[in-house]
């Protein structure tokens, strides 16, 4: 027995003589269209399967320049779209595609470009009484119906981000009925898609935009509550960076610890109600990531993960870079990264410093016990009791950290602990090494110019260093 749904049976209020192929087309378009946060100035649509067959018989190619425009199934205006959209100044062509590989065999793949140069492929099923499917965005696989009120949140992959997304829906007193969240690989972008029992407000989109890449740092409310101190005291010494939306709003690119810290001022004073801001004009969505990601590396309450995934993060602007720029293909990450971080903010970090902090936090994540790993979060360890740490089996760190709780030892007699538990090598090399990097930043710093070694060979040095004193502690 088949079961069906009222689409089987009742067909849309629409103009036009097909369900699949006008209205179903109509619809792909318009969700695409809404999936986009900026007004389109091109869009190509490549039609697949059936779709590549009856382009201008069904009204398919009218159907969906009227979807991207806003129009409805039934809008009359349909049969007059493309001279609406020249008036609108919407450039769009259609492809064939009768040969390309499809799932389904009402398919339209649609690509939209914005006034920025921001690019979007979206790809749509008609599914058969004007219904439709969005089932791809930017080769991330989707499931997106539009049937009831829903709300997609394009974000980065981190860890606490839907926890984000949610507590902004819940916090406007909107329930969720069903959430799905897509990504192709972990880390990289991500889509989630919400189906809510009303449609989300202004105020919770708002939060949402905040921007989810951010809760890849502390918010922790011991934090915001020291920050809110040394505002109230010092003034607000660094100025956060918004930028201008389409609709004419404005979203936070950095600063957001910052914001919180004036909202929880703003409670006992009015003054702190308004936070002065930074307007940069025309970024686009990877490079508000970028500049979110190199604002908050110089940030002093980034940990030794947070401050390592500011710079990781920074890997789809490199591979962007290297992919319009041949030429870069054969410079170091690392390299690209610093030179990222310079032209963004002015400020200038070694590639090795990148290379060595991104390495230690791969360490604190992959090598160290949990009891060790919040040590080292919480700024308790060195990069060389770290490195040291890393070398031994998780047994011996647990022994080690029960030495550590009972001598209730302090930072200085806990890296003396992780360095004799290395062994006598471990600090044998340690006490030669600290003595030689003594002698080379004396030369460094000399006035006659005797000796000539810059920052980047030391940072070099220093990694040398603990990589020796690894060594030494996994004898």
């Amino acid at each position: 027995m088949k079961t069906l749904g009222l689409t089987d049976v009742i067909g849309p209020i629409m103009v036009g003589p097909s369900s699949s192929h006008t209205a179903g087309a109509l619809r792909i378009a318009y969700m695409a269209r809404r999936l986009c946060l900026a007004e389109p100035k091109t869009v190509e649509f490549r039609l697949l399967g059936s779709f590549a067959h009856t382009l201008t018989g069904h009204g398919t190619d009218k159907a969906l320049v009227a979807g991207m425009l806003g129009l409805a199934t039934d809008d009359l205006r349909i049969r007059d779209s493309f001279d609406l959209a020249r008036e609108a100044g919407l450039a769009f062509s259609f492809v064939t595609l009768p040969d390309a590989e499809y799932d389904h065999p009402n398919t339209i793949d649609v690509r939209i470009v914005d006034a920025a140069g921001n690019a979007m492929d979206v790809r749509g099923e008609s599914i058969g009484g004007g219904a439709a499917v969005i089932r791809k965005i930017d080769d991330i696989d989707v499931r997106i119906t539009g049937e009831s009120a829903s709300i997609v949140v394009r974000q980065r992959d981190e860890k606490g981000v839907l926890a984000h997304i949610a507590q902004s829906i819940s916090d406007e007193g909107v329930n969720i009925a069903t959430t799905r969240m897509y990504r192709e690989r972990k880390g990289d972008t991500a889509y989630t898609v919400l189906e809510t029992d009303q449609a989300v407000g202004a105020e919770a989109k708002a939060a949402i935009e905040d921007h989810p890449a951010n809760v890849a740092y502390s918010m922790d409310e011991d934090g915001i509550k020291s920050l809110a101190e040394s505002i109230r005291k010092d003034g607000l010494t660094d100025i956060p960076m918004v930028r201008r939306k389409p609709d004419g709003g404005f979203q936070m690119l950095s600063g957001h610890r910052r914001k919180a810290a004036y909202a929880l001022l703003a409670k006992d004073d009015p003054a702190f109600g308004r936070m002065p801001c930074r307007i940069v004009e025309g970024v686009s969505d990877d490079q508000a990531v970028t500049l979110l990601h190199t604002a908050n590396y110089f940030t002093r309450e980034l940990n030794v993960i947070e401050r390592a995934k500011a710079t990781q993060a920074l890997g789809i602007q490199v591979e962007r870079m290297r992919a319009e720029n041949p030429e870069l293909k054969g410079v170091r990450t690392a390299e690209l990264k610093a030179a990222i971080i310079r032209n963004q903010t002015g400020r200038n970090v070694s590639p090795a410093t990148i290379k060595r902090q991104e390495q230690t936090a791969r360490r604190v994540e992959q090598g160290l016990t949990e009891d060790w790993r919040s040590e080292a979060i919480e700024g308790n360890l060195s990069d060389t009791d770290i490195a040291t740490l890393a070398a031994m089996d998780p047994d011996a760190q647990a022994r080690l950290y029960k030495e550590k709780s009972s001598a209730n030892a302090g930072k200085a007699d806990t890296s003396k602990l992780i360095r004799e538990a290395g062994g006598p090598g471990a600090e044998a090399v340690g006490k030669l090494v600290a003595k030689a990097l003594k002698t080379l930043r004396k030369a460094a710093g000399a006035a006659d110019g005797s000796a000539v070694v810059d920052a980047s060979q030391l940072d070099e040095i220093e990694r040398c260093v603990r990589d020796l004193r690894t060594i030494a502690g996994s004898k």
